[in-house]
């Protein structure tokens, strides 16, 4: 059935440099969780982004604001410097509280021109077991960087993150999807490269790379937790300003032990897909 995604007021007094918002949000971490599942360039977000930024929406308060049209060292570019800083439950959308540790999440974004942003992200949070016999709180701490580049009809976006779980972690997740809670200490880490080009026919191309590690401790080809690297080929149409249609060929490959059977982890898991978007207003 139907289920609530934002739900949140502002107070904007003291706009551009202070903004404080109250309710359900998704969290400030990254660039391609801040963008909207509309605006991005494929069809899916990238597992890391998926595995490492889950649960992407929860309840709490956020502070933020950007320099508006403020000068440093003698740039006039608007927004040179944008910051957010939340204080959230930690349990994910549309699910109460169960104790009064809180999940901080900071970014920092720098654009001192219109052609590149820079940001970085930091999140730390504590929550119960999933056991009730464990009384040691869970942990969960993640950092990232980014950097978005928009040149020559051309737009690059990459990104970096890093997780450690002590206790238990979260899988899965994304736009609507509940994540998957497993039990035990992990260290994770991936990233992702995209490019897209605007051609003068309402056609961007889009190639991605992306490569997600759910277990660094342990050794790819001997665990059923291997890296995942996928290869995305994708060409979105803008037929006008409110459609648009996507195809993506997606390309997945598993670590594997190239010596021993049992332990080749590749899968046909290959996708091609398909979507249609219409925004109403």
């Amino acid at each position: 059935g139907p289920y609530m995604l934002d739900a949140f007021v502002s107070y904007n007094r003291f706009k551009p440099w202070f903004r404080i918002s109250m309710g359900q949000f998704k969290k400030p971490f990254g660039l391609e969780l801040s963008t909207g599942c509309q605006d991005l360039y494929t069809i899916n977000r990238s597992k890391v982004v998926e595995e490492l930024t889950a649960p992407d929406r929860d309840l709490g308060v956020m502070l933020s604001g950007t320099s508006g049209a403020k000068k440093f060292f003698g740039l006039e570019k608007e927004n040179i410097l944008s910051w957010y800083l939340s204080f959230t439950n930690g349990t994910g959308k549309n699910v109460f509280d169960g104790d009064l540790k809180k999940d901080v999440v900071g970014r920092l974004v720098i654009a001192p021109y219109d052609w590149i942003s820079i940001g970085g992200s930091y999140l730390f949070g504590k929550q119960k077991n999933p056991d009730v016999t464990v009384k040691t709180m869970d942990e969960r701490m993640r950092y990232g960087a980014d950097i978005q580049l928009k040149k020559y009809n051309f737009i690059l976006q990459a990104e970096y993150i890093f997780g450690q779980d002590k206790g238990s972690k979260l899988m899965g997740g994304g736009c609507g999807s509940t994540p998957e809670l497993v039990v035990g200490d992990f260290k994770s880490n991936g990233y992702f490269a995209q490019l897209m080009y605007n051609t003068p026919w309402k056609i961007m191309p889009v190639v991605k790379y992306e490569t997600y590690d759910p277990d660094m401790d342990l050794e790819d080809d001997i665990h059923s937790a291997y890296r995942n690297s996928t290869m995305t080929f994708g060409l979105n149409y803008y037929p006008n300003d409110w459609t648009r249609v996507q195809l993506n060929y997606m390309y997945k490959t598993e670590t594997s032990s190239s010596t021993d059977l049992v332990n080749y982890n590749e899968i046909p898991n290959d996708m091609l897909q398909i979507q249609i978007q219409v925004k109403l207003n």
